[in-house]
């Protein structure tokens, strides 16, 4: 049977909204939606669809693929790459997942589409598409520094009671929520490390991004005005974390960090979201900054520090910081890279900056006081 696919409307929200609830995926609003969809962006990049649905025989949205442009330089000038994400097709489409990613594929105008973010259930998917495991090496790694091992061993006891449950398994009560997730603030950073936010920094950051981008790298565009998007979601319940190491007066490096809960039963956790510096400051930034977030993470209430997409950068930088574990799993990083931007990605200063991970992530929802409160 052929499926209607089609790109997103605003007015899809609901339906999809729907299908996130079904999959147990983190919700989005329609002002969510609506942020998502104006990101700081060159016109090339807005022009492409924010993704596509597929609908059923009765005009029903049943079937997912968000996709998340942005700009990039590069030794060869401006270009544009994506991210795909929010992969769901329900079962009522059997089959409708593969003419779904084949025409978020049929975008020329990008050098390449990442899903740095995916499961088990679709790496097999992604592999039959024509994707490869990307970072290279490292595409099934996370670097993993546990905060808190009582909240982690309750946390697996709990996964533990559903797992056994199965597929009858009812949507669990919220547990593990503490409330200084969202009034703890960073105090013990260092002599060169400083919180920061794109108001407050705004010369400092596009300054940055100016050195940045004159490396020739290819490189997501990181300016303040970027940055300020991020700190803008309308579905946020706390601001993201950035903190900077500052070379002097100048910015020499930046990680961005944000708390997520991805499920009922899984603890708060503190994702690094990017981390990177100029190419004179990375051997100092990256630890510096990495132990800053690290000493203030217990007092955050969250049970765990990730970093999920590491290259062999910046695992040789940040992989000897105490108490890091590195854990491998299923493949979570696929690329499909056009073959004319090989050469491009070899220079590729790749972190979850340029995934889903900063809008995507569930994030934790506040106890009810708090929320009156606000």
């Amino acid at each position: 049977m052929a499926h209607q696919i089609r790109p997103i409307r605003m007015d899809d929200a609901a339906d999809i909204s729907a299908l996130l609830d079904w999959a147990w995926f983190a919700p989005r609003s329609e002002a969510g939606w609506r942020w998502l969809c104006r990101a700081p962006r060159s016109q090339a990049a807005r022009s492409l669809p924010a993704g596509y649905v597929v609908e059923d025989d009765s005009g029903r949205v049943g079937g997912v693929f968000g996709l998340f442009a942005q700009d990039y330089v590069s030794a060869h000038g401006d270009v544009v790459g994506a991210t795909a994400h929010t992969l769901i097709v329900h079962p009522r489409l059997k089959g409708a997942s593969h003419p779904l990613i084949d025409t978020v594929l049929d975008q020329p105008a990008l050098f390449g589409i990442s899903v740095l973010n995916g499961n088990a259930r679709a790496a097999p998917i992604y592999a039959r598409h024509g994707f490869e495991p990307c970072p290279v090496g490292a595409s099934d790694l996370t670097l993993t520094w546990v905060t808190d091992p009582l909240a982690v061993l309750a946390e697996r006891a709990a996964k533990a009671v559903i797992a056994r449950a199965g597929e009858a398994a009812k949507r669990p009560a919220e547990r593990f929520m503490r409330a200084r997730v969202f009034e703890t603030e960073l105090v013990r950073l260092g002599p060169v490390v400083v919180p920061i936010t794109p108001s407050s920094h705004g010369g400092e950051l596009d300054a940055f991004w100016s050195a940045l981008a004159s490396e020739g790298r290819l490189t997501a565009r990181r300016d303040a005005a970027s940055f300020a998007w991020r700190f803008a979601d309308p579905d946020r319940t706390r601001d993201p974390i950035l903190l900077a190491w500052m070379d002097g007066q100048a910015i020499g490096g930046l990680l961005l960090a944000q708390v997520s809960k991805i499920n009922e039963v899984e603890c708060p956790s503190l994702d690094i979201i990017d981390l990177v510096a100029r190419a004179e400051c990375a051997e100092a930034a990256f630890p510096d900054l990495t132990n800053a977030l690290l000493r203030n993470a217990a007092r955050l209430g969250v049970a765990r520090v990730r970093m999920s997409v590491v290259t062999q950068e910046t695992e040789d930088l940040v992989g000897g910081t105490p108490g890091v574990l590195r854990r491998r799993g299923h493949i979570h990083g696929h690329l499909n890279l056009r073959p004319s931007a090989r050469e491009l990605a070899q220079t590729w200063r790749l972190t979850s900056f340029d995934a889903d991970y900063g809008y995507c992530l569930r994030h934790p929802p506040k106890p009810s006081a708090l929320a009156r409160a606000a």
